[in-house]
């Protein structure tokens, strides 16, 4: 029975990528939803998620870097000409096949 939590823990992890994915709800909201029910489920105690981001800050700085940086590229659909804003560009068309 040791194979439970694990099991449980992947699927929670595998569930909220997938969520992430395919943009259904948002990163942040997602991520703390799947942290509460990994507390909740009591798969990880409270003290163990705590000290686990309090040992090692870097990854956080990382991935804050990583969306600024991400967020700052993202070209907003009002700076785009009005005729490009509802059309997708075909990069490689499948016609041509």
């Amino acid at each position: 029975m040791d194979w439970i939590k694990p099991a449980i823990a992947s699927g929670i992890f595998l569930a909220v990528i997938a969520i992430v994915l395919f943009d259904w709800i948002h990163l942040t909201i997602v991520s703390l939803l799947g942290a509460i029910v990994l507390v909740f489920l009591r798969i990880i105690s409270v003290e163990d998620a705590v000290q686990s981001v309090s040992e090692n800050y870097s990854t956080f700085v990382l991935l804050f870097g990583v969306m600024v940086i991400v967020r700052s590229l993202e070209l907003p659909v009002t700076l785009l000409p009005q005729g490009l804003q509802n059309k997708t560009i075909d990069v490689l068309p499948l016609s041509s096949f």
